[in-house]
């Protein structure tokens, strides 16, 4: 009852119009996921590392970092996109937990929103 799901939104391609329209996707299930105490957490650095080397021509990788993290997508594409019909946007692991132990410093909006007159 209290494992994680993890959770994958895609879209058709890596357009501007898809990831805004992933973005509203993302906010629904993060607010209903809170709004039900489902903990919410991105799970995003694989699908950063995967479209830095995807898109990215001078992607900083050596020979041997391209190589596996090629062999960690092509395992990655087994499990969620096998057929490659689709982009990978935003990954994430929703789980029932109770509430945190310790909650995170909050600082007061005026002590970081900057207004431009």
């Amino acid at each position: 009852m209290s494992s994680s799901a993890i959770f994958l939104l895609q879209a058709r391609d890596f357009s501007p119009e898809a990831y805004l329209q992933a973005g509203r996707v993302l906010q629904r299930v993060w607010i209903k996921a809170n709004m039900r105490g489902i903990s919410f957490q991105p799970v995003t650095a694989a699908m950063f590392i995967f479209h830095k080397l995807a898109m990215d021509k001078r992607h900083g990788f050596g020979e041997e970092e391209e190589r596996l993290i090629q062999q960690y997508k092509k395992e990655f594409n087994t499990l969620f996109n096998k057929n490659l019909d689709y982009k990978e946007i935003f990954m994430f692991r929703l789980n029932i937990a109770g509430e945190p132990t310790v909650r995170s410093y909050r600082r007061d909006l005026s002590e970081t929103l900057i207004k431009l007159s």
